[in-house]
């Protein structure tokens, strides 16, 4: 059955990109391919590629993720200039009946609370993307108090409050938690 929910473009070494030219003895419907045997090379069409709009997703596939952070990173050729950038993980085990996503557990080791807010509106934004209107969102901290000796409590309790007063449109934000709580 076709759904024709995803139009993928695959670029890479032919190594890369023989496992989707035949899914099961037939070419995958609506997959284009691009050969480019220099993963650089190939990262940068993509990246071209996004920036054109001639596609909406940039997925990193089998390449090292440094050098494709760095690429979608750099100021001057990646794909972001103003924002900051942040891994959102997505969890939808089967059977639980919730998604769960955690942010930013790659990126920015040890953002600042401008980060943090960011961050936040990122994993918002995602969350709306994925048809979650009102999502709920935990600030993780090592305790549930905030604690001045211990900064990331601050910034999650400035995160809950902002939430509060609705800087963050229709969400629930609570936070310091710890991870057992949340």
């Amino acid at each position: 059955m076709e759904s024709d929910l995803v139009f993928p473009i695959v670029i890479g070494a032919k190594h890369v990109i023989a496992p989707w030219a035949d899914r099961e003895g037939t070419r995958a419907a609506h997959l284009e391919i691009i050969e480019e045997p220099d993963a650089s090379r190939a990262l940068a069409l993509a990246i071209d590629l996004v920036k054109k709009d001639g596609a909406e997703m940039l997925m990193r596939g089998s390449m090292d993720p440094k050098p494709f952070l760095d690429a979608v990173l750099d100021k001057e050729k990646g794909l972001l200039k103003e924002r900051v950038a942040s891994l959102v993980s997505v969890f939808d085990p089967p059977g639980v009946g919730r998604v769960t996503m955690a942010s930013d557990t790659y990126i920015n080791s040890f953002p600042s609370i401008a980060e943090k807010v960011t961050i936040t509106e990122n994993v918002i934004r995602l969350a709306r993307v994925l048809g979650f209107g009102s999502p709920k969102i935990a600030a993780l901290s090592a305790i549930e108090q905030v604690n001045p000796a211990i900064p990331s409590t601050l910034d999650a309790a400035i995160l809950s409050k902002m939430a509060e007063r609705g800087q963050f449109g229709d969400v629930t934000l609570e936070g310091p938690l710890d991870i057992d709580c949340a």
